[in-house]
């Protein structure tokens, strides 16, 4: 129910309005009886006034009271929300803690560690797309690519058009035939849904069907090398290369046991 709106103070001034002509009229023609009914008329006013102002005044208090009432809830209502951004704050806090853990892991390849780290990750905070991706990795890794599978269906159905999906390796735990033919079916999937997609791979399978179907929207780069093998550490436009040219590597670190010692200038 909202207060009215109408002017509380108009039969009031209508009143005395009226009781002021009545007295204007008694300066002309004094009358006792009429100057008599007048001031009873007066004093009914009056004691009406007062009234409404006693009644008022009380309605004013309460109304005091529920400003102070609705101050307090106000300030509990922002410490609660400040409570609560320092405890969604700390989760992501730990959460990358975490993360960080088990990319430390999953660089000794304890891929079991990694796991667990990134499973507390995710239940501190559940929308944690990195540790995801991660756990996903760690999964394969270990040799479970149905969970992997499960983990990557969950994802992609939080997906929409707006969306952009980031694969580092996906799948490359399994053989190049069957992680480069499930990753192709899920990147053919997410791209008729409209996600954008971003593959690190060195399945070259996968990248080399893409590459071939020549789509306007996609974009191929790998890491620049020079004719002599030198690494710029630049990443450029390119196609697929069927090798990842561990020769160079091979070489830098001195070829045959023949030739140790023999360390080329390679990059």
């Amino acid at each position: 129910m909202q207060p009215s709106e109408r002017d509380a103070a108009a039969p009031y001034r209508a009143e005395l309005a009226r009781l002021e002509r009545l007295l204007a009229q008694q300066e002309q023609d004094v009358s006792a009886e009429d100057l008599e009914s007048i001031k009873l008329e007066i004093a009914t006013v009056y004691r009406a006034l007062e009234r409404d102002l006693a009644q008022l005044g009380a309605l004013r208090e309460r109304v005091k009271e529920l400003a102070a009432r609705w101050k307090e809830l106000e300030r509990r209502a922002a410490e609660g929300a400040k409570s609560q951004w320092r405890s969604r704050r700390s989760d992501h806090l730990n959460a990358s803690s975490f993360v960080e853990k088990a990319w430390n892991a999953l660089a000794r390849g304890d891929h079991r560690e990694a796991e667990g780290a990134l499973r507390r990750a995710i239940e501190l905070v559940p929308d944690d797309n990195q540790a995801s991706t991660l756990l996903g990795w760690s999964l394969i890794l270990q040799g479970r690519l149905d969970e992997e599978l499960s983990r990557m269906s969950e994802i992609a159905g939080e997906a929409t058009s707006r969306s952009v999906m980031l694969f580092n390796e996906t799948f490359a735990a399994t053989n190049e035939r069957e992680g480069s033919e499930i990753a192709r079916q899920v990147v053919k999937a997410l791209l008729e849904a409209g996600i954008k997609v971003f593959y690190v791979t060195h399945l070259y399978a996968l990248a080399e069907h893409f590459y071939r179907q020549g789509s306007d929207g996609a974009l191929f780069l790998r890491a620049e090398r020079g004719e002599n093998g030198k690494r710029t550490y630049r990443i450029v436009p390119g196609g697929p290369l069927p090798t990842s040219f561990g020769e160079d590597i091979f070489r830098r670190l001195g070829g045959w046991p023949e030739n140790r010692g023999q360390v080329s200038n390679i990059g």
